[in-house]
């Protein structure tokens, strides 16, 4: 039987792991396609997603098989943002990765059609949007009118929704899923459900926890942040994907983060959660099928299931 959990490898370096046993998505990077068709025969339930890049045209991804949606090579200049001054605008935190014109129907339709060819090459079950961004200003360095054709976040956010929608229900029309990384500030809540329904799913990255070490995890106002977007997609009838960082042996803060998904997960939607870089007994919790909604207890949240309660105080993520 296959769990509400995920494996993320989208980094070449990172070996698949020997069992998937019970893993229901693989996020694998696009250069290991050759592997898609055994690891298929082998868990014949188990959903890889192949690793292709949205908002950026990337030139250490020229090989066909790349993490780009559009090959470096096949990359036209007109397909580049650019400055006031003509310039090509590059993410602040990878110099490699160059933002594309999202907007441009050109863009738009050569991302779908690399991206259907690509998925159409190997066994793989669909597509794992990265940097679907509702808000470009984290790779901007907050410095918007930087991007000449969209100088505000609400003129990016346009635009990205467009290529959603335009790529978004063709790839599912062809028979595979379609699951974005979306990048969203705090005041744009509105962004999962509306994104989420023009897709397969959607994936919180950093899901209760900002970070990939040892940064605390989320409580408070900014856990029942993250839950309410975890209802909205799920609300919505689709796949939720909750990706969190962290070291293997944060036992209690696995714990944690898994029993505060399991809380409001809804089975019907094949929802899971990933801790990353990989599985452990605590991040994988699995108390079979619930058996009624969370409901909240003084300061303290339970659910039922039928292999025992689900509790979570989301004052003291160490209780």
């Amino acid at each position: 039987m296959t769990g509400s959990i995920g494996v993320l490898r989208i980094t070449w370096s990172q070996p698949i792991p020997r069992d998937l046993s019970g893993v229901r998505y693989l996020l694998l990077d696009a250069g290991r396609a050759s592997s898609v068709s055994g690891l298929k025969n082998r868990y014949p339930d188990l959903r890889v997603l192949a690793y292709k890049d949205l908002s950026f045209l990337i030139d250490y991804s020229r090989d066909p098989l790349g993490n780009a949606g559009v090959p470096w090579g096949k990359a036209r200049e007109g397909w580049f943002l650019h400055d006031r001054r003509g310039r090509r605008v590059n993410s602040v935190h990878y110099p490699k990765a160059w933002f594309a014109d999202i907007g441009r129907r050109g863009y738009q339709r050569a991302w779908s059609r690399n991206v259907l060819g690509f998925l159409r090459s190997a066994a793989w079950d669909g597509v794992f949007i990265d940097d679907a961004l509702a808000d470009p200003g984290w790779h901007l360095g907050g410095a918007y009118r930087q991007l000449a054709r969209y100088p505000t976040r609400g003129a990016y956010r346009a635009a990205e929704r467009a290529l959603l929608a335009k790529v978004g229900p063709a790839l599912k029309r062809s028979g595979y899923l379609v699951i974005a990384n979306i990048g969203a500030s705090f005041d744009q809540a509105d962004v999962w459900r509306d994104w989420a329904g023009l897709l397969s799913g959607v994936m919180d990255e950093h899901f209760l926890k900002l970070g990939e070490d040892d940064e605390p995890v989320a409580t408070g106002a900014d856990w029942a942040a993250d839950i309410a977007i975890e209802q909205a997609v799920e609300g919505a009838g689709r796949i939720f994907l909750a990706l969190t960082y962290g070291r293997s042996r944060d036992t209690v803060d696995q714990a944690y983060v898994r029993a505060s998904f399991l809380l409001f997960n809804r089975p019907a939607t094949d929802s899971a959660s990933i801790w990353s870089p990989n599985v452990t007994p605590s991040s994988s919790l699995d108390f079979g099928q619930p058996l009624g909604r969370a409901r909240k207890v003084g300061a303290v949240w339970k659910r039922s299931f039928s292999g025992g309660v689900v509790t979570v105080d989301p004052r003291d993520a160490k209780n």
